[in-house]
């Protein structure tokens, strides 16, 4: 299951790299944080059930979203 855990931290990473390029051309703070919030909360939360409630995710990868999470 780490697999869907790397591809999701890998789509996190190309959030905020475009984040950032948005940032570079004067898009706000405050709406850049809107967005990463909304586009990273959105995945965790569509796919989060099935891997908590059905086991597929271990100590580790919730530990990994946590950070993600706790960074936001």
């Amino acid at each position: 299951m780490s697999a869907h855990f790397d591809a999701l931290l890998n789509a996190v990473a190309r959030s905020i790299y475009a984040l950032r390029l948005l940032r570079a051309h004067g898009f706000p703070d405050q709406a850049l944080k809107i967005v990463a919030r909304a586009t990273t909360i959105d995945r965790i939360l569509y796919t989060g059930p099935a891997w908590w409630i059905y086991g597929y995710a271990n100590a580790s990868d919730e530990e990994r979203i946590q950070r993600i999470l706790d960074w936001m």
